[in-house]
């Protein structure tokens, strides 16, 4: 578990894992019946953790307004590519990493430079993101080996880093 889910447990707070959500429904003196696909559990508090997309579909039959809030939400899907070199190939670069302006030909976003930020030893960790509001172009039907390809080849290139 977590930092924070072991943090919510210490204060008795129930922490249930590995079901889905597939309703909510209101209950006496304001508590919520929680649906899954294995149980159902009534709770005083309920945190959504989802995007505003699948709390919009759960919150429909008990707050219409919100829903229709939550569905207005724009969104764009991200690949998050995570890749990491022995040596410290960006320790002269101070900063927190880069952001590939949208009029630049680059296939993707950015990239932080974790170990800039978060020292990790002898070792360089990147997460590089592709995607956004280009993500039908950046990434569309590519598979996951495909993007983190596109990934490495691409900060090799920008960065000169490459696998030793």
């Amino acid at each position: 578990m977590t930092a924070l889910g072991d943090s919510l447990v210490s204060r008795g707070v129930e922490v249930r894992r590995g079901a889905a959500v597939v309703g909510l429904e209101r209950r006496e003196g304001g508590r919520l019946e929680v649906l899954t696909d294995q149980e159902s559990v009534t709770c005083d508090r309920l945190v959504l953790a989802t995007p505003a997309f699948n709390s919009s579909s759960l919150l429909q039959p008990l707050c219409p307004p919100l829903a229709a809030t939550l569905t207005s939400i724009p969104f764009v899907d991200v690949a998050l590519t995570n890749l990491e070199y022995s040596g410290r190939d960006v320790q002269g670069n101070k900063g927190f990493g880069f952001l590939v302006p949208s009029s630049q030909p680059e296939p993707l976003l950015g990239c932080i430079f974790d170990t800039c930020t978060f020292p990790q030893g002898d070792r360089t960790i990147l997460t590089v993101m592709q995607g956004g509001a280009w993500y039908r172009q950046m990434v569309g039907a590519r598979g996951e080996q495909e993007v983190a390809d596109m990934a490495e080849q691409t900060v090799a290139r920008l960065l000169g880093i490459t696998v030793r």
